[in-house]
């Protein structure tokens, strides 16, 4: 971390006060060739001399900060950024004294440089990345004020947004759409087009990024344009995963081409059957209501309950299937299923059983006492029945499995407003399973969950029970010395 000066003494000032204008200029020129951002500033502030200008004053600026002489760490880091926002402090000012075309042109030069700098910048503090980012909103502004020529534009922005290292801006079709138009828009898919076209498809260190960046420029700007068919075109030599497709059968889509953009989507269900994708799943679905087969598309639907059968494919199938009036019907197929699925993993061996249950027979880790085998894992259907709001359910399902920890923590603060000490009794178990962690972190947690327990006895006028279940965790985890000291220091302070 760079080191904090201290203030000056008065005296410094006094000393200052007495000294000739000529040695105090000749002082501040002196510290200026050491100190990059003072050499900024008086450079932004002085006037322009008869041989340049103020916009070739602010471009040997630019120069003169990224150009970079080895790697900067950390520390020169943020003096480096702080050098930089002098750099767009004075572009913000000479755009607001009416000099956009000139902003235009630094701006778009200030971030090439940056950003060709910052392989040898250390800038985890990421305020380097947030100066480039405030540079390329100030090109855009002045693009917008000076409407420069579009195709020259173009080519600029297209270059840059292909070829930029980081890529910290967008220098995207869609982003400068407006102030590119027509003819620009034109000129800026074209080229991407030529460029896609003679990039091979492996560079000379056998990256395939440079091809695939010019191809995700050229599809923007085909997009932009309304030009569904030259994105096709190029999206389609590229579908490397069924995500790639579903971006194809989207934009057919957004075309009003859904005949078209199903094709597309079904072909990406078949790209990698052994890795589907959800998202291209839901979008068929989707697609298969909008033309009446409902069927089908709870198929694809159920497929992604049978493959993770837990509420969000729960929740997922209920609102596919209700629309179409047969939620009913597959809620049954489902808890069905899911019960069958259960029971099949206990008797397997397999099941996931790695929580408790109401600490009526089962172990803390779900392992039945007096037969050694673990206990269905019953998360999935208490995790339903809360959502449906079923808590009966729920509180029934617990008796036969084992739960998670969070399951049993959501169980718990469902039952808290109307069945408040069947919510007690999961809390004691998730303060045991907690102080059972042993260490300084899980006894802070175990003592903060033992205040909210506190409130809720207190609140049906139980506190005798409190302080009873405080006996039993001082015998219960006696060897936990830690927690017991802890434990201690809290009732001995009036809880």
């Amino acid at each position: 971390m760079t080191k904090k000066l201290s203030p000056l003494p008065p005296q410094c000032k006094t000393w200052l006060t007495q000294q000739p204008h000529e040695a105090l200029v000749a002082m501040l020129l002196d510290v200026a060739k050491r100190d990059v951002a003072l050499a900024q500033t008086l450079r932004s502030h002085a006037p322009a001399g008869k041989q340049r200008s103020q916009v070739d004053d602010v471009r040997q600026l630019i120069d003169d900060v990224t150009t970079v002489d080895g790697s900067i760490d950390w520390g020169a880091g943020r003096r480096f950024a702080k050098a930089l926002d002098v750099i767009a402090d004075t572009l913000a000012g000479m755009l607001r004294s009416g000099q956009a075309l000139a902003v235009a042109e630094l701006a778009l030069h200030a971030v090439d440089c940056i950003e060709n700098a910052l392989q040898f910048v250390d800038d985890s503090s990421g305020r380097v990345g947030d100066v480039v980012q405030r540079l390329g909103e100030l090109h855009l502004q002045a693009c917008q004020a000076a409407q420069p020529d579009p195709v020259a534009l173009a080519q600029a922005l297209c270059q840059l947004e292909a070829t930029l290292p980081f890529g910290l801006c967008s220098f995207s079709a869609s982003r400068y759409s407006q102030v590119l138009g027509a003819a620009g828009l034109q000129a800026y898919q074209a080229l991407a087009q030529a460029q896609w076209e003679s990039t091979p498809a492996l560079d000379e260190r056998g990256s395939p990024y440079p091809r695939k960046k010019w191809q995700r420029v050229l599809e923007d700007a085909a997009l932009v344009r309304g030009d569904i068919d030259g994105f096709v075109a190029v999206k389609s030599t590229q579908l490397t995963c069924a995500y790639d497709h579903l971006k194809l059968a989207e934009a057919l889509l957004a075309a009003q081409r859904p005949d078209d953009a199903l094709k597309w989507a079904e072909l990406g269900l078949q790209h990698d059957p052994d890795r589907p994708d959800n998202r291209l799943r839901n979008f068929v679905a989707a697609r298969y209501v909008a033309q009446n087969r409902p069927a089908e598309a709870l198929q694809l639907t159920w497929l992604q309950f049978e493959e993770r059968p837990g509420l969000v494919a729960y929740q997922a199938l209920h609102s596919m299937a209700e629309p179409l009036g047969q939620w009913p019907a597959q809620r049954t197929r489902a808890l069905n299923w899911l019960a069958q699925h259960t029971h099949n993993h206990a008797n397997a061996g397999t099941g996931t059983g790695t929580g408790t249950g109401t600490g009526t027979g089962t172990g803390t880790d779900g392992v039945a006492p007096e037969g050694g085998r673990k206990l269905p894992d019953v998360s999935n259907r208490v995790e339903i029945a809360i959502w449906e709001g079923d808590l009966d359910t729920a509180w029934d399902a617990i008796h036969r499995g084992a739960i998670d920890a969070n399951t049993r923590l959501t169980l718990a603060q469902a039952l808290e407003p109307t069945r408040t000490r069947e919510a007690v009794v999961l809390y004691r178990q998730i303060i045991a399973d907690i102080v059972a962690e042993g260490n300084a972190a899980a006894y802070a947690r175990a003592l903060s969950w033992l205040r909210h327990v506190q409130q809720l006895l207190a609140g049906l006028h139980e506190s005798a029970s409190f302080a009873q279940y405080l006996t039993e965790l001082k015998t219960t985890f006696a060897a936990k010395r830690s927690f017991i000291k802890g434990l201690n220091e809290w009732t001995g302070s009036g809880c």
